[in-house]
């Protein structure tokens, strides 16, 4: 059977018609945007001494540039989506300048329905690399759809269903020492179904070379969120097939 057929009859409608409400973020930055400028902030946000560790070195959201002139200051939002709650770091170019705010709760969408499909897959791809590398492996299954999953690779198929699978995660799977997706593409497929292509780099071993290997998945939504109906290539987080 063809790849082009497997997607086809993977990509059927899910229910449920509510918008996964953590991609609000972006209300949330739009929010807080409004409070910012190169001169400074107009609220009285709580200052923390260092943004939590977890967060260092994740993507940040831009709020809001430090101008064209010397002394500007710059706003960028971090996100901790396990608490749901903003840090806010406002820095005016030099180590010394760096002040932290937060935390600071999670804004909703005036029209959350109004959120697109292809933000809700960005998002989704973010969190599920974040669970990736944290070793969460109840959040890793939970990202899977609960009508089971289809992987693809060469000549072989198999579908598996969500409790193997989870059952998987919970006894056999080992996080990797690096993980990072690599030039991800997304294509709306219709109001309930995106398909992501692109790869992922991994090392199993401290000290390990990177490997790349390509990498599709399409997510469906159930229930209002997106889940994975279909993984292609290298599967870059669960157990070994139970069959090859």
């Amino acid at each position: 059977m063809s790849l082009l057929v497997l997607l086809a009859a993977a990509a059927v409608s899910a229910t449920g018609t509510e918008t996964d409400p953590d991609p609000a973020w972006r209300c949330t930055a739009k929010h807080y945007g409004a409070f910012v400028s190169p001169s400074g902030t107009s609220a009285k946000w709580p200052v923390l001494k260092a943004l939590p560790e977890h967060l260092r070195n994740k993507r940040s959201i831009l709020l809001s540039t430090s101008g064209a002139y010397a002394g500007g200051k710059g706003y960028v939002m971090y996100v901790d989506t396990k608490s749901g709650n903003a840090y806010i770091e406002q820095s005016a170019g030099t180590p010394d300048s760096i002040v932290i705010f937060g935390p600071l709760p999670k804004i909703a969408c005036a029209d959350p329905a109004a959120t697109d499909i292809l933000d809700l897959a960005q998002f989704f791809m973010d969190t599920y690399a974040e669970d990736v590398t944290a070793g969460d492996r109840k959040a890793l299954a939970n990202h899977y759809s609960r009508r089971g999953t289809i992987f693809i690779g060469g000549e072989w198929k198999e579908e598996i269903g969500f409790d193997k699978l989870s059952s998987e995660y919970a006894k056999s799977w080992k996080p990797p020492v690096t993980f990072r997706w690599q030039g991800l593409a997304y294509e709306k497929l219709g109001d309930q179904s995106v398909m992501v292509t692109g790869g992922v780099a991994r090392s199993d071993k401290a000290g390990a070379e990177t490997t790349s290997h390509s990498y599709a998945v399409l997510l469906v939504k159930e229930d209002g969120v997106l889940r994975i109906r279909m993984e292609s290539g290298a599967p870059p987080a669960r157990p070994q097939l139970s069959r090859r």
